[in-house]
């Protein structure tokens, strides 16, 4: 938004007339936007606040510290008919909101919120908020009882613990988060929770081990796997049930499923690893699977095969009848995956896509003797990949490929004659293709 002809006050004086406007989002690039909205006086969020009667929808990204104070005073001049709040901060101190809050906002439906602290003192129930994307500050012993408290009617939690991505071993149950499960199974025991609860996602395995949901929930997103926690896979799925499970890969020997072990996408009543548990029908069908391939990585690791390989040892002896895989243009995805609902990563993978289409066209229009040196996917047999897949899981009837600079394709498998021989064939219709996939995935 800054340029070197910009003039911050002139936004100032735009947002404090727009009450009409219905959706505003702010980011913090520079020093002028700062300057702007943590003026001397402090009151300038107040002001904007008050005046956008008709807001619906406010996103405010990479929130600065120095704004903290001034953001968390003017939040209740919000008009109460809000439904999305969206608080992003690359920061870890939490910004202190009056917890007085959810009793103002009687019409939030999605709230985006990182490292409050819920417990000290509690807050007031958001009783609208259906989608709730929280970071739980690391030093607060984990609470599911703050949690359900707080937000009584969720539909979906996308948690992480702490900042995503750290530099420890993200499967590790850190020192303060000791005895929290235990907690948590008891205070569902007489049936409090969320009776309608029906998306999980959580950056790690570790994290919803540790929150210990054990409603049945429709899709379940568990972080990146790793064999050496395969047991914890396991348990947290068998306790939630899903039908729906999504996880990331990594071109790795450890993201490889241990030879002999019960699959992650097996059916929940079948599990002889977690015992105790009740029986419950149905079974895992449906498998999403973020393919992140580190650039490096050797070759054989990003092609068909290794890509085929690692996925398949997923694929055995499940009952999935459809699997979406998605190819990321990159790494930096993987911290912030399961922060996110997926449709707002498929679309970030098809940019790419587009944007080496159009990159490569630009350079044979300004000179047709130019060589363009492949994509690192470019290697990828799409037809292999898909065939290899289908033998690996017998059930399949339906694979999508989201692939970065290579597109979205959605293949339909016939195994009507016999199980183990398959008739693959491509939707050819893009729009069809697209549709299958949120049909598929009830998005």
């Amino acid at each position: 938004m800054a340029s070197d002809n910009f003039d911050p006050s002139a936004l100032l004086q735009v947002l404090s007339r727009a009450t009409y406007l219905t959706e505003l989002r702010i980011h913090w690039p520079d020093k002028d936007i700062l300057n702007l909205f943590v003026p001397a006086g402090g009151t300038c969020f107040a002001a904007i606040f008050r005046e956008l009667r008709s807001l619906r929808r406010l996103q405010l990204g990479n929130v600065p510290p120095a704004a903290f104070k001034d953001l968390a005073a003017a939040v209740p001049n919000l008009t109460p008919h809000l439904r999305i709040l969206e608080i992003i901060s690359n920061h870890l101190e939490p910004i202190e909101f009056p917890h007085t809050l959810g009793a103002h906002l009687v019409h939030l439906s999605s709230l985006r919120i990182y490292y409050p602290d819920l417990t000290r003192p509690r807050w007031e129930p958001f009783r609208s908020v259906r989608h709730l994307f929280i970071l739980w500050p690391e030093s607060v012993p984990l609470s599911l009882h703050a949690l359900a408290s707080t937000f009584p009617s969720l539909r979906a939690l996308y948690f992480g613990l702490g900042r995503p991505g750290r530099h420890v071993d993200p499967h590790a149950i850190p020192p303060s988060q000791e005895g929290v499960r235990a907690a948590a199974l008891a205070f569902q025991a007489s049936g409090d929770g969320w009776p309608r609860l029906s998306v999980l996602s959580t950056t790690t395995a570790a994290e919803a081990w540790m929150l210990g949901v054990a409603c049945r929930v429709r899709a379940l997103r568990l972080g990146v796997y790793d064999a050496a926690r395969h047991a914890t896979f396991v348990d947290v799925i068998a306790r939630v049930r899903p039908t729906k499970v999504t996880i990331a890969l990594e071109g790795a020997a450890r993201c490889v499923q241990p030879q002999g072990a019960l699959s992650v996408f097996h059916s929940s009543a079948s599990s002889p690893e977690v015992v105790g548990h009740a029986a419950a029908n149905g079974a895992v069908t449906h498998a999403v699977v973020f393919m992140v391939v580190p650039s490096t990585q050797a070759e054989e690791a990003q092609g068909a095969p290794g890509i085929a390989e690692i996925i398949g040892s997923h694929l055995r002896h499940s009952r999935l009848s459809y699997l979406h895989v998605v190819v990321p243009p990159d790494e930096r995805l993987k911290g912030m995956i399961f922060m996110q609902d997926e449709r707002h990563i498929y679309p970030y993978a098809l940019r790419q896509h587009r944007q080496a289409q159009d990159q490569a066209q630009a350079v044979v229009d300004s000179d047709p003797s130019s060589h363009q040196e492949p994509s690192r996917f470019a290697d990828i047999d799409i037809p292999l990949l898909v065939s290899s897949l289908a033998t690996a899981g017998c059930r399949l009837r339906t694979i999508a490929l989201t692939i970065a600079e290579r597109g979205q394709s959605v293949w339909r498998i016939d195994r009507s004659v016999n199980r183990h021989a398959q008739m693959i064939s491509r939707i050819m219709d893009p729009v069809l293709a697209k549709a299958v996939i949120a049909e598929e995935e009830h998005m």
